[in-house]
């Protein structure tokens, strides 16, 4: 029920298909086959730069203000906030931005550009700061990433999204997955079609 973290999420549209009461944020947009849909201004691009930091700790906040903070700054773990609170701002936690402060900064900051792809998704961005570029999507260790073509690292961030760190300037940002153990999978199926191959070929010989 948070407008805050729908917002985050780029929760864009709301098909109204019951009786339920419209969330908070949507406004009337248009109908589609006699249903009314909603669109919500606040929504965040997908892929919006972060260029201040806090630690995962801070999110043990009541409902209400644990949006608020990963709308406010990229949230890390330990590890994570040890490699890159050097290079970026601090959350000042007594002084946390309206929420739709934070949204009206990361609109000015996101990409122009998110496309999804038969193995993943690419983005472009025209950042005006360096910092962490965070995708609202469910981190993964089978994705890798690219930026400009050259492999990047994926930063596990906001507890269960991924983002990857760019420096100021126009950027290309390719993420792809693979499943993981496709490869040792792929092998071993190789490994038993040679087997049963072997198998039947002998098969064959004794019967004769």
């Amino acid at each position: 029920d948070s407008a805050a973290l729908r917002a985050f999420l780029s929760v864009t549209e709301y098909y109204k298909i019951d009786d339920s009461p419209v969330p908070e944020g949507f406004v009337f947009d248009r109908e589609e086959n006699g249903i009314p849909v909603y669109t919500n201004p606040n929504a965040v691009p997908m892929g919006f730069l972060q260029t201040t930091c806090t630690g995962t700790y801070h999110q043990r906040m009541d409902s209400q203000t644990t949006p608020t903070v990963l709308l406010a700054a990229v949230t890390l773990d330990d590890d994570e906030l040890a490699a890159y609170q050097p290079r970026m701002q601090t959350l000042d936690v007594s002084d946390i931005p309206d929420w739709q402060e934070s949204v009206a900064r990361l609109k000015q900051s996101a990409c122009d550009g998110f496309d999804a792809t038969a193995d993943g998704f690419i983005a472009h961005i025209d950042a005006k700061e360096a910092g962490i570029l965070v995708f609202t999507i469910p981190f993964d260790k089978g994705f890798s990433a690219t930026v400009d073509g050259q492999k990047a690292e994926i930063v596990n961030c906001d507890v269960a999204f991924m983002g990857v760190w760019v420096e100021p300037g126009e950027h290309e940002i390719v993420f792809t997955y693979r499943t993981r153990a496709l490869t040792l999978g792929a092998a071993l199926s190789a490994l038993a079609a040679a087997m049963l191959a072997a198998y039947v070929f002998i098969c064959r010989r004794r019967g004769r």
